[in-house]
């Protein structure tokens, strides 16, 4: 592996907090310590509302991860839940909201809930948001439990695969159940409910049937992985001293049945710890409601602040501004817009010490939980209208749970941004498709978008552009030219995706002519890209992308690409070039050539691919392929190793085309 930025599963318990997360660089599944959640009962006015909140809690999150767990382990390429599972959600859900509304009707009863859900007069607000928030959480415990659905498994790991995806489940559900027993039974102070990491170690809550609960769940989710995932001589796959378990879509990259222990026990801990968070400690400034201004209630927002937006419809687009203040000179300290506005030699700066600055503020929808997030749609009229929410330079941004539709230009564009988070965010560009990008944040660092999706755009779903430590994960991506996109971007991690219906499911490539030209150190893996032949209706290099490609590398380079499943794209599963060879194949395509355009330094292991180049959009057919492999300019070696390619073409005279790995 390159250096790659690991996955934190340690960032779930932070995630109710309302603030992006900067990427951790520690390796992957690292568990650092999480502290329990602070746990205070309510008054006695309150005990009947708080007990309908928080059994609905638990039996919508039974049903939400059951019921996407089942479609996910059927192992086929779909949006999971599938609809019987979406209906089921949907049915526990209206009834969690409609039981938790009912118990808190009375004010009286509300209030006595303490913090900021105690604080309004609409029962109906705690379930929506709440649960919403709940669901947010559970489909990113799915994500690193379960990985994209896709046939990457080998034989030997399905049993594996399968037993890990179970007790992950029957775990999280299990210590949910034993902490909500406990908090029943605890009339003001539940921290003896609930246990913590100190040290690196998990430390069980003090009281002693809860603690029990704990263990013997435990103990259950281990044996079922030590019986199921021993590396079995004659029975692993053939990849040296990693066995098969490094072929697991759940947990990437783990390699020892302790590492995949820990990895599911950790994630269903942090997942519970993270939900109760959201119970007992909601920390939102605002609440926004339909017909309500979105935009005045960002204009008021401080430093942190975390505002809720009800289910319904926002035409509005929303400006989200730095504060800017001149450095030097005599208007030091003073607001302003541009340089022009400072005397010389004061310069106009962001102020990001300022309590106005807006870094960290996070936009939240509700309503995840019965899929009516709210939604950002373009306003009737001429326009143009560009963004459905445009942001420059203020760091620290969470958007979640957020429908974006319609916008002239992008659905969500940020940049100058350090740290920004785009959590089960849909970005839609309308039908037929008017936004360029649905997601789009350029020149940032510490990019995360997850659990989210990106359609009916006319270039990509989900872009990342010339921006450093990115991690796209667990994101789905259809009717595009481009499903996901990384141009120009560094030390990121781009895993467990499904593409599909687009006409090119996954680009990872250098362009001429951008600031930074930098493609380095990538992790690019348990990707699944099927059935992309949508016509393109795109322009430029995106535009040029032939109907039919599972994924497309151009001048890409020290990135590895493992662990991918590639199938039924018409024009080719892979396809790798320099831009000069781009040229050759597709003559135009760049008018002129980074200083750096080398294929070179990448490592191609353990994809999968068939059923590719059947009906080719290439300006050569015969090129249709299940991977196309050629580099026109230098090149430093490319390896490739233990990939499945039926049809192979390369026009590089390198080890005979596709040398091997040392």
């Amino acid at each position: 592996m390159k250096k790659v930025v690991g996955l934190v599963f340690s960032s779930i318990i932070l995630l109710a907090a309302g603030q992006a997360q900067a990427l951790d660089t520690s390796g992957l599944h690292s568990c650092t310590d999480v502290a329990a959640p602070t746990i205070v009962g309510p008054g006695p006015d309150g005990e009947k509302c708080h007990a309908a909140i928080l059994k609905s809690v638990g039996k919508f999150l039974k049903t939400r991860v059951g019921a996407e767990s089942k479609c996910l382990a059927k192992n086929v390429p779909v949006l999971c839940p599938d609809a019987k599972g979406q209906s089921k959600i949907q049915k526990i859900a209206l009834k969690s909201q409609a039981s938790i509304a009912k118990a808190c009707g009375d004010d009286t009863a509300q209030a006595a809930l303490g913090g900021f859900y105690g604080g309004l007069s609409d029962e109906n607000v705690i379930g929506q948001c709440l649960l919403g928030q709940n669901a947010v959480l559970a489909d990113l415990f799915l994500g690193i439990t379960h990985g994209v659905p896709g046939d990457i498994l080998k034989s030997s790991s399905e049993k594996c695969g399968k037993t890990a995806t179970k007790s992950a489940v029957k775990y999280l559900t299990g210590i949910a159940k034993t902490t909500t027993k406990c908090l029943a039974k605890v009339a003001v102070d539940g921290a003896t409910c609930v246990g913590s990491r100190v040290g690196g170690a998990w430390v069980d809550p003090s009281d002693a049937k809860a603690a029990k609960g704990y263990s013997k769940a435990r103990e259950k989710l281990a044996k079922g992985i030590n019986k199921k995932c021993s590396d079995i001589p004659g029975k692993q796959l053939a990849e040296g001293t990693l066995g098969f378990l490094i072929s697991m879509r759940s947990c990437p990259g783990t390699t020892t049945t302790q590492g995949l222990i820990d990895c599911l026990s950790c994630t269903g801990e942090n997942t519970w710890l993270g939900i109760l968070d959201q119970v007992y400690n909601e920390s939102a400034a605002a609440v926004v409601a339909e017909g309500e201004s979105l935009q005045a209630a960002v204009d008021s927002a401080a430093t942190g602040d975390k505002i809720l937006i009800l289910s319904g419809t926002y035409e509005e687009e929303i400006l989200i501004s730095a504060v800017r203040k001149c450095s030097g000179g005599v208007d030091d300290g003073v607001a302003c817009s541009t340089d022009g506005d400072c005397t010389s030699p004061g310069t106009c700066v962001v102020d990001h010490a300022d309590p106005a600055s807006r870094d960290g503020l996070a936009l939240v929808g509700c309503g995840a939980a019965t899929d009516s997030r709210p939604l950002l749609r373009r306003p009737t009229g001429v326009g143009p209208f560009a963004n459905g929410i445009f942001a420059v330079e203020v760091d620290g941004l969470e958007f979640q749970s957020l429908v974006t539709e319609n916008w002239d230009e992008n659905g969500i564009f940020v940049s100058g941004a350090e740290g920004v988070t785009f959590r089960d965010v849909i970005g839609d560009g309308g039908t037929p498709p008017n936004s360029t990008y649905g997601i789009f944040p350029v020149q940032s660092n510490n990019v995360i978008v997850e659990t989210s999706v990106g359609r009916n755009v006319r270039d990509a779903g989900i872009y990342v552009g010339q921006s450093t430590n990115v991690l796209i994960r667990y994101c789905d991506a259809y009717n595009n030219p481009a499903g996901i996109e990384l141009e120009n971007s560094s030390y990121g991690v781009v895993q467990n995706n499904l593409t599909f219906d687009n006409s090119g499911g996954l680009a990872i490539f250098k362009l001429p002519d951008l600031p930074v030209q930098l493609v380095v150190d990538n992790d690019i893996s348990y990707n699944v890209m099927v059935n992309n032949n949508t016509p393109n209706i795109g322009v430029g290099l995106v535009g040029n992308i032939p109907v039919g490609t599972g994924m497309l590398v151009i001048s890409v380079q020290d990135t590895d690409f493992h662990h991918n499943l590639s199938q039924n794209n018409n024009s080719a599963g892979f396809i790798l070039l320099d831009q000069e060879a781009t040229n050759v194949f597709a003559p135009g395509t760049f008018s002129s050539l980074s200083a750096d355009q080398a294929l070179s330094g990448n490592t191609i292991t353990y994809n999968v691919t068939g059923g590719n180049g059947a009906a080719p959009d290439l300006p050569l057919p015969d090129l249709a392929k299940d991977i196309i492999y050629a580099h026109a300019g230098a090149a430093g070696l490319n390896c490739f190793y233990a990939n499945i390619f039926p049809t192979k073409f390369t026009d590089t005279s390198d080890s005979g085309g596709f040398p091997a790995c040392p």
